[in-house]
């Protein structure tokens, strides 16, 4: 096969660094239905004074830096996610479901059936990424970084005090080695599994069958197995601290804590049966602390009836690489599901070695309190799954419209609806046609969006000013998605500038450079910076039986909603906080139901006539 998976990577255009005028006007436009009249006023005067003032040198030091580095935001972004010093379950991974897994395999052991087949056809990927002949990831013809791809297998969030870091094992083929063993979870216990034959070859299903046969029976349930997991979990201070103690007290510990932080992924096999979709969709990122290792970038569990959860480290991958590798494992294994039906026992399999921890009395108090500070927190978190059944991309195609744009406005009306008020919202744009890119955020909450929403809600708009209110909003947000994918957000180069300030200041550089005051006034928070869009939401693609997931809400009064569009249909997944006054979960997912049969009206949608 064509090496093609990284040929195009040199071609790609770097990163832009967008114009300084243009970002300040753009960001006042966001601020402003979050102020007062005379509280935007104060905010533009700060804003243009930033923009004449501070802000010149910074944007030249930017552009200065975007000269020699291909993408300028790439270490920056990472150390967004890597500063943090809270724990990674739940407020930083990413986890979600796999809807093919509940197809249910030939043969006696659901679990064991699709783990085996499971670890199979992710390998047939890992060697296709060494080899570089997966498909090159393509938009409308146009090629897009494959770096993401690149970083998905063998690698692990390094907890360091102060500042985490990322490791990579992964080579391709003309790279050099890279590591082929898994990492398999039972019971609290670790177990080393080699996925490649001496030849090169990759083990076959009914081989890996009997490697977990026998991993299943000899990992009994013990009162002094200790879950090592659990540490994973902590604050990242603490757990770095854990790590120190772990690998200096034997050779051994070393060489287990590198094994597992080498490995392709970790493989859990759970003891639960979980049929419900929103249990089982909460379970994978909050159920329990002892079934993944919080650090990798791929952690997969496999219930008892076959079903599979993803749980994944977001600072090293964004979640559209994830899920769509695992469903191409998750296709291969049903593609191939009939081998269960003929397949005779292999005489030689590949040989499961248990990782054995020593710990002392210190670990073990360290583990008994990451796991009650884990189901503390977890147990505050409430996750909804729910299907619209009445549009989906069938409907948005032949009306030629944009479905996530409908979705968007119908969460802004939806909302609105519900608090009697706009909230700060954070949308999740693709910059992958640039080198190296990952995101960029667009602020759906519009002026235009906030104004669709009060006609919506009047009780003297006709269906003709429905129409006009809706097409001005959706005309806005689809032109400020153009600009966010293009890399012409505001919210990455405003990043930017604060990083570039910070670096000035700490330099040998003079003037010093204080923080500008434009992230010090209360306009910055009220709109979402620092982490407060009261909304963070996410578009998770097209395929009707994709896997999907989510991340917490932002922020303690927020929700997150994250949603696939299916053919027919829509999926979403929902979080609020138990503990937020504000927070009504069950009446937000109502209130988006209520808001998606509405705005059918506005599109003249073929189902809308069925409401």
């Amino acid at each position: 096969m064509t090496r093609e998976t990284f040929q195009q990577q040199s071609q790609l255009p770097s990163l832009p660094v967008p114009q300084l005028e243009q970002t300040i006007d753009k960001y006042l436009d966001a601020v402003r239905a979050f102020l007062s009249p005379e509280e935007f006023r104060v905010t533009e005067q700060i804003a243009r004074h930033f923009e004449r003032h501070e802000a010149p040198r910074l944007q030249a030091a930017l552009v200065n830096k975007a000269a020699t580095e291909r993408n300028w935001l790439e270490n920056w972004w990472d150390d967004v996610y890597l500063d943090g010093r809270y724990p990674l379950l739940p407020w930083s991974n990413f986890a979600g479901i796999n809807p093919r897994t509940k197809r249910k395999l030939p043969g006696d052991s659901p679990q064991l059936n699709y783990a085996a087949d499971m670890i199979h056809h992710c390998m047939r990927y890992w060697l296709e990424l060494r080899r570089e002949t997966v498909p090159l990831a393509k938009n409308r013809g146009a090629p897009l970084d494959m770096n993401q791809v690149y970083r998905l297998f063998n690698a692990t969030r390094m907890p360091c005090r102060k500042k985490d870091r990322l490791v990579h094992y992964f080579r391709t083929d003309e790279e050099g080695h890279t590591p082929s063993h898994v990492i398999v979870l039972c019971r609290g216990h670790f177990w080393h599994l080699e996925t490649m034959s001496s030849d090169g070859q990759i083990y076959s299903p009914e081989q890996f069958m009997q490697s977990l046969q026998l991993i299943r029976r000899n990992s009994v349930v013990q009162k002094d197995v200790h879950h090592i997991c659990s540490l994973t979990t902590m604050n990242r201070d603490e757990w770095a601290e854990m790590r120190e103690r772990l690998v200096s007290q034997s050779p051994e510990n070393a060489r287990c804590m590198e094994l597992i932080e080498s490995s392709v992924m970790i493989v859990s096999l759970t003891d639960v049966e979980i049929t419900d979709d929103s249990e089982l969709m909460r379970y994978s990122l909050l159920g329990d602390p002892r079934v993944q290792w919080a650090d990798k970038s791929i952690n997969v569990h496999v219930q008892l009836d076959g079903q599979s959860t993803v749980n994944c480290d977001h600072s090293n991958i964004d979640a559209i690489a994830l899920l769509q590798f695992m469903d191409t494992a998750a296709q291969g294994a049903i593609a191939d599901a009939d081998h269960w039906r003929r397949t005779t026992t292999p005489t030689n399999f590949p040989n499961a070695i248990e990782l054995v921890f020593a710990v002392d009395s210190v670990i073990t108090d360290a583990i008994a309190r990451a796991e009650a500070a884990f189901y503390q927190t977890c147990n505050d978190v409430d996750v909804r799954i729910f299907h619209y059944s009445h549009m989906g991309n069938n409907d948005f195609r032949k009306a030629k419209i944009y479905g996530d744009t409908v979705v968007q406005l119908s969460l802004q009306l939806a909302y609105y609806r519900l608090h009697n008020r706009p909230a700060p919202t954070y949308e999740t744009s693709s910059t992958r046609k640039f080198f190296h890119g990952r995101t960029e955020t667009v602020r759906s909450c519009t002026q235009e969006a906030i104004n669709f929403a009060k006609t919506m809600l009047g009780p003297t708009s006709t269906l003709a000013d429905k129409r006009r209110a809706c097409k001005l909003a959706y005309d806005t947000h689809n032109r400020l998605m153009a600009e966010a994918s293009n890399g012409q957000g505001i919210d990455r180069h405003l990043l930017g500038l604060r990083r570039t300030a910070e670096e000035l200041s700490k330099g040998g550089c003079s003037p010093k450079i204080s923080e500008p005051a434009i992230f010090r006034d209360e306009a910055w928070k009220k709109s979402g910076g620092d982490g407060n869009f009261i909304l963070s939401t996410s578009f998770l693609g097209y395929d009707s039986e994709g896997s999907f997931g989510y991340v917490v809400a932002m922020c303690k009064d927020g929700y997150g909603t994250f949603y696939k569009i299916n053919d027919s249909s829509l999926t979403f997944t929902c979080t609020a906080y138990k503990s937020s006054s504000e927070t009504r979960l069950a009446e937000w997912v109502e209130s988006i139901r209520w808001s998606l049969d509405r705005i059918s009206e506005c599109f003249a949608l073929p189902n809308s006539s069925k409401l």
